[in-house]
């Protein structure tokens, strides 16, 4: 591992000698009031003039001083504000990159009125800012009415497997945020929290690969922060929202979106109602190769119906106390409700491939959850000079009802019905609390060098009561259980970044302990762990020019099993089929590293990644020959090696054409002995995501995008491709407060899962459907003061 990081950065210094340097000069200047006195402390932004995007931004001094070194030749705008006070915008810079620029700006007391500041232009859908991908939701068309679940699948280098399971590219264990907060949820509740957003409430998506210490050590796979929608401008504005589409069954949502600021105020509200009706298809051939057993073939298939309501409210602000102190305050609540009913059936057959016997399952059910989060926060500046202190800490509890109906008939091997139904009923009232606490400190040293330092502590409370009863051959028995569950995390973490010409290093350490306890009731079965890691990380970075920089990077990461992959209760889905966790599954720990090149200001942008992951958590399953059950869980292997390549290329190719256009490249290879069979696999997988914008007149715009994913391997599972297309157009009516959007996606329903799983002599092929062919139209309207700078 020491040997490939030395050598990656080896190559990135041979590399620097053999490109010459861009010339680049200074825009400096000073920030006063109409009366000539300076602002202090006034924060100034360096715009891009034909994309709006931020290039730089800095703090003026107590004299109202800024300067931003090291600019290229191009155009800009610049744009001065205080904290809770009114905003100011230059006119356009037209900078030649040679020689110094000065710019004074006075800083007005009136509110700038969008009249006298317009730009437009197109901006990149990914490019890449601080270590992070950054995907923009909302400018793609095709995003309009979708979930949060959908736009991730979208997303370059995410995949999401049939059961909700998130990875990035080509590793499990993503930790996923909102706004910056970690979710502590187990998968399923992530899933259907995710499916609860729609995507108009999103703004955009941050994916970081390699976090530094700074971030929690949880996800193997890297980060997935999902930033909602927040109201920037002076006053009163805000937008509503209204789609209305169908698959094969009806999507809808409606919401809006309100903003107010002035002076040291400012807060945004936002709500939005989601009514959609899914689709579960799913079949299944398992073939067993061992042809002295009874039952060689078992066949499956099942259609439901899913309806779906959700609620989704969120309201966040900040109010600057003074000049240096801000304190912000979160709030977001998540209620949706599921009902589902639909049939499966199965037949059993013989070696001979005669028919054994067979069933037909009726199953119907509904669910509810609710999920509410509470946060407050606070950032004092010290001083000029970068000195921070900054804490926030946050509530979230959810509450979660689900009631299963199954009713199972079955058949013998001539169709007759043996009159002794399998009935299965189960209520489940979860709930579960986590609490979050952080101080973090920062200061800067001889200019060039920042030091951070914090503490941080969670902690998880879960409990699952399961109501159940099994009735066979007509007596009914109980299988009632519960299971407690919790999980705490005290961390502290110290890194420094130094900057020297066009170098810049960034080294940190993370200290974390873990305490786990776990306890199930009806089997007596309890667990407690308590363990304490060292997670060390750092990157070095040289920016040859404006247009290109070199970053190499290293992190260790851990993916802790939750609640649910600890519980050893079985939990049934049908006389053949159950599953449930290990209390001895141990977690799993990632070595990371990448080396990544931004050229063109980032237009194009290409990463080499490698990742040695020891005891991966993964899915297996395991025959009962003489029964023929299966019974599925998690399970650790010894180790997964993951390696790869991805490019980004984000260019303008015409005004009025813009294309975005992302290649994932990894190979997968995972090794190890379970008590479900033995493996040793290596397989290529690659994806492709491609949005082509063009610019037409009359305010029209079209979207064509597409998305590909190969044949792929994980663990046991391998995938079959799969691929969608999509086509949006959008129309901007009432002097551009407006628009119309139509999307169609998943134009030819292409995008399903297909795929083969092998366990020892068993090999079960898997199909699976959702709704995805989808025609959906959303009507936006903005309104309130217009947007100073805007798409």
């Amino acid at each position: 591992m020491n040997f490939k990081i030395a050598l990656s950065t080896f190559l990135i210094f041979i590399s620097f000698h053999t490109i010459s340097s861009a010339q680049t000069a200074s825009i400096k200047g000073k920030i006063t009031n109409e009366a000539g006195l300076p602002i202090e402390f006034s924060n100034v932004t360096l715009l891009n003039a034909t994309d709006s995007s931020t290039v730089l931004e800095m703090q003026a001094s107590e004299l109202g001083e800024y300067s931003f070194d090291e600019v290229k030749q191009g155009e800009y705008i610049l744009a001065s504000y205080t904290m809770g006070g009114n905003k100011t915008y230059s006119d356009t810079i037209h900078f030649d990159g040679k020689s110094t620029f000065i710019q004074n700006i006075i800083q007005n007391n009136k509110i700038l009125q969008a009249e006298e500041v317009t730009v437009e232009g197109q901006r990149s859908l990914v490019k890449m800012e601080d270590g992070k991908m950054i995907v923009d939701v909302e400018n793609t068309l095709g995003n309009s009415g979708l979930t949060a679940v959908e736009v991730l699948q979208k997303s370059p280098g995410v995949s999401i497997d049939q059961d909700g399971k998130i990875k990035l590219n080509g590793k499990a264990g993503v930790q996923v945020q909102i706004d910056g907060k970690v979710m502590y949820l187990s998968e399923d509740q992530l899933n259907n929290l995710l499916k609860s957003i729609p995507s108009d409430q999103l703004k955009k998506i941050e994916i970081i690969t390699s976090p530094s210490a700074k971030y929690d050590a949880t996800g193997n796979g890297g980060i997935i922060n999902i930033v909602l929608k927040k109201g920037a401008y002076e006053g009163v504005n805000g937008t509503l929202n209204l789609t209305a589409g169908s698959g094969i069954y009806h999507k809808g949502n409606a919401g809006t979106n309100i903003s107010y600021k002035k002076k040291k105020l400012s807060f945004n509200i936002g709500y939005q109602y989601n009514n959609r009706k899914g689709l579960n298809e799913f079949s299944m051939e398992r073939i067993n190769s061992d042809l002295t057993e009874p039952n060689h073939k078992f066949a499956s298939s099942s259609y439901f119906t899913v309806p779906a309501q959700t609620h989704s409210i969120v309201l966040n602000g900040d109010y600057a106390i003074s000049k240096k102190t801000d304190i912000t305050f979160n709030f977001s609540d998540n209620y949706n409700t599921y009902t589902w009913k639909g049939d499966n059936h199965t037949e059993l057959y013989n070696p001979d491939l005669s028919l054994s016997e067979s069933s037909v399952t009726s199953e119907k059910g509904r669910s509810h959850y609710l999920g509410i989060y509470a946060g407050l926060g606070f950032k004092h500046k010290v001083d000029t000079v970068g000195t921070i202190f900054s804490g926030s800490g946050g509530y979230y509890t959810s509450r979660g009802f689900e009631h299963k109906d199954i009713n199972i008939q079955f058949y013998d091997s001539l169709g007759k019905n043996n009159n002794n139904p399998f009935l299965f009923l189960l209520d489940n009232k979860n709930n579960s609390s986590t609490y979050n606490a952080q101080l973090d400190f920062e200061k800067k040293i001889f200019k060039k060098i920042k030091i951070e330092t914090g503490v941080k502590t969670y902690q998880i409370r879960s409990y699952t009561p399961l109501d159940i009863t099994i009735t066979e051959n007509f007596i009914p028995r109980d299988a009632s259980n519960y299971f407690n569950y919790s999980e705490g995390v005290l961390a502290s973490y110290v890194m420094g970044t130094a900057s020297q010409g066009k170098w810049t290093l960034q080294g940190g350490l993370r200290l974390e302990n873990t305490q786990v306890k776990g306890k199930q009731s009806i089997i007596d079965s309890t667990f407690s762990r308590n363990y304490t890691n060292l997670f060390p990380s750092g990157n070095l970075t040289y920016k040859l020019s404006q247009k290109t920089s070199f970053t190499s990077l290293y992190s260790r990461r851990i993916t802790r099993p939750n609640g649910n992959d600890l519980n050893p209760l079985l939990t049934i889905s049908n006389p053949y089929t159950s599953y449930g966790g290990d209390p001895y599954l141990v977690a799993q720990y990632a070595d990371n590293t990448e080396l990544t090149s931004s050229f063109f200001s980032g237009s194009l942008l290409m990463t080499l990644n490698y990742t040695y992951i020891k005891n991966p958590i993964v899915w297996a399953s395991k025959l009962e020959k003489s029964t023929d059950k299966i019974i599925s869980g998690p399970r650790n292997l010894d180790y997964q090696k993951n390696y790869g390549v991805s490019i980004s290329v984000n260019t303008s190719i015409y005004k009025w054409w813009t294309s975005n256009n992302n290649f994932v490249f990894n190979n997968n290879q995972f090794v190890g002995t379970t008590d479900f069979g033995t493996i040793n696999n290596k397989q290529n997988g690659w994806n492709v995501t491609t949005t082509q914008s063009f610019k037409l007149p009359k305010e029209t715009a079209i979207e064509i995008s597409g998305l590909y994913n190969s044949p792929s391997t994980y663990a046991f599972a391998y995938a079959y491709q799969r691929w969608q297309a999509n086509l949006s157009v959008q129309k901007k009516i009432f002097h551009k407060r407006a628009n119309i959007k139509i999307a169609f996606n998943d134009i030819f329903r292409t995008f399903q899962y297909a795929g083969i799983t092998t366990i020892a002599t068993t090999s079960a092929e898997n199909f699976y459907r959702w709704d995805n062919r989808t025609f959906l139209v959303t009507f936006t309207y903005k309104f309130g003061n217009k947007l100073l700078i805007r798409d």
